[in-house]
């Protein structure tokens, strides 16, 4: 960590239910005087057909790469979001439900 450093944080599905804070260290953040800030999609909303077009070419060139984890039939929507709640997928978790 730097001194005066940036961590941006979103996403904790994993943890909704834990009942405690992941959070280790927490010396060195006051120490560091670390900002820990956290953000959600919707507050770029502005920058959205921006991000489409330079995702799209990305995922087009290979630039960027993606993992998904797909469960086969509606009966395994149980265990998808189960999975998903536990942190059991590699990327997105998706339910396919027809070819």
């Amino acid at each position: 960590m730097n001194t005066l450093g940036r961590i941006p944080v979103c996403g904790f599905i994993s943890g909704y239910n834990s009942g405690h804070s992941n959070v280790s260290n927490l010396s060195n953040i006051i120490y560091s005087r670390v900002m820990l800030r956290g953000f959600v999609g919707t507050d770029f909303m502005h920058m959205y057909a921006d991000f489409q077009r330079d995702m799209a070419g990305w995922l087009k060139s290979g630039q960027v790469k993606y993992q998904e984890t797909v469960l086969d039939g509606i009966d395994n929507a149980p265990a998808a979001l189960i999975g998903l709640l536990n942190g059991l997928n590699a990327g997105k978790m998706l339910v396919k439900l027809a070819d």
